[in-house]
C-alpha cells in the first residue's frame, strides 16, 4: 500500500469517525467540517479531498446504521434488532445523502486548502 493510499485511508477513517459526532452537535455544518478535515488530511488536490470527504460520509452512514442495529438489539432483543436494523437502514440511506454530499463539499475545500498550503511552502 503506497503512502498516498495509506494517507487517504487514515483521512477517511478519521473523517468517518468524527462525522457522526460533529453531525450530532451541529447538523450539516458538522458533516461539512468533517469533510474539510478528511480532505485536508488526504494531503492531495481538491479531487482527492472530495473523494476522501465522500468516502468518510459513506463510512459515517454505515456507522450510524450499525449503531441503530446494536442499540435496537440491546434494548428490545431480537425483535429490536430487526426494528433497529430496518430503522437504521432507512436512516442511513437518508443521512448518506447529507453525509456524502456535505463531506464531499467539505473535502473539496480541505483539498484546496492543502494544495494552497503546499504551494506556499514550496515557493
Amino acid at each position: 500500500m503506497g503512502r498516498t493510499r495509506l494517507g487517504m485511508l487514515i483521512a477517511v477513517i478519521i473523517g468517518g469517525l468524527l462525522m457522526p459526532v460533529f453531525g450530532a452537535l451541529a447538523p450539516f455544518v458538522g458533516q461539512f467540517l468533517a469533510g474539510i478535515l478528511a480532505g485536508y488530511l488526504a494531503k492531495e488536490d481538491a479531487f482527492k479531498g472530495m473523494l476522501a470527504g465522500a468516502l468518510s460520509g459513506l463510512l459515517a452512514s454505515i456507522i450510524i446504521a450499525v449503531a441503530f442495529l446494536i442499540l435496537g438489539s440491546l434494548t428490545f432483543g431480537f425483535l429490536g434488532a430487526l426494528m433497529g436494523g430496518f430503522t437504521g437502514g432507512i436512516l442511513a440511506l437518508i443521512s448518506s445523502v447529507c453525509n456524502v454530499g456535505c463531506g464531499a463539499a467539505g473535502g473539496i475545500l480541505g483539498g484546496f486548502i492543502t494544495r494552497r498550503r503546499i504551494r506556499k511552502v514550496q515557493t
